[in-house]
């Protein structure tokens, strides 16, 4: 279960690491504050991999307490559209593009509003206590 202990506190720093974005100043350092963030959410969707083939393995624990501990598909579809508008946004700031760093904006728009549909940290929590304990 170390890879469940490792994997929350990534999931946690998710949105300090997803404001970074608002607040680059210049092309050099948005093109910075993008790749962090690439980077970031590639080691999330590892992390979640990972911890979900480990949780699959466990024979002990309760159908319940696994499906606490699984990353929700909604999760990696959220992770997987910040990645997209992060390469999006990098392009668009390498071409100086006005036209897709508009269409990059609207796509990391997008990522945020899913992201609002994934459960909070305290129900996740209140999740895991009830189908774990």
């Amino acid at each position: 279960m170390r890879a469940v202990r490792s994997g929350c506190p990534q999931i946690a720093e998710f949105a300090a690491q997803r404001a970074t974005i608002g607040a680059c100043d210049g092309s050099a350092m948005c093109l910075r504050s993008t790749r962090a963030l690439r980077a970031f959410v590639k080691r999330l969707l590892g992390v979640s991999r990972r911890t979900d083939r480990a949780v699959a393995a466990e024979e002990q624990l309760a159908d319940e307490c696994k499906q606490a501990l699984t990353t929700p598909s909604r999760a990696y579809a959220v992770f997987e559209g910040y990645d997209s508008a992060m390469l999006q946004m990098q392009r668009a700031l390498r071409a100086q593009s006005a036209v897709a760093l508009d269409s990059a904006r609207r796509r990391l728009a997008a990522a945020d509003e899913q992201s609002k549909t994934l459960p909070s940290s305290e129900l996740l929590l209140e999740r895991f206590r009830s189908g774990c304990a």
